[in-house]
């Protein structure tokens, strides 16, 4: 990558960089990610930890990293194609099924709404972009001495 000028935070370009070469879509390995931001492989591996842990980035199957869906959780209020989509695609599944539709990640022990969709396109959020509750409750459940009803908000 070229060099930038002024005072900088070298691992926190580093990882940018990685970021960067992620940015496309294509799936890579350390060492093409290495090559492609002419970093050492050891730093890019020890930058793709860092970003699988905050799910910036993820490992498939194939050993191949890309870019992790903890950046939808960043992003709630950026425009752009992938929340777009999200919301179109919940918004048909809303309207068909008649009830909210979300799409959450599971961050540090919490469920983080990414994208919510009323049914019949109100687009009105039972859960606010970036709400965090626990993992596993469901409907009627006791949570913080309430019960919750089940029922969109």
């Amino acid at each position: 990558m070229e060099t930038k000028p002024g005072v900088r935070a070298q691992t926190l370009d580093r990882a940018l960089d990685v970021l960067d070469v992620l940015a496309d879509g294509q799936p890579r390995t350390s060492h093409q990610i290495a090559d492609a931001a002419g970093l050492h492989r050891s730093i890019v591996y020890r930058i793709q930890r860092t970003l699988e842990e905050s799910q910036l980035a993820r490992r498939t199957t194939e050993g191949r990293y890309t870019l992790g869906l903890g950046l939808l959780v960043l992003s709630p209020t950026v425009p752009g194609d992938a929340q777009a989509r999200l919301r179109e695609v919940l918004g048909e599944l809303a309207d068909t099924v008649g009830a909210t539709a979300f799409f959450a990640v599971s961050r540090g022990g919490q469920v983080v709404s990414a994208v919510t969709v009323e049914p019949d396109r109100r687009r009105l959020p039972a859960v606010d972009a970036g709400a965090a509750g626990p993992r596993g409750v469901r409907p009627g459940d006791s949570v913080h001495g309430s019960r919750t009803s089940g029922r969109a908000s």
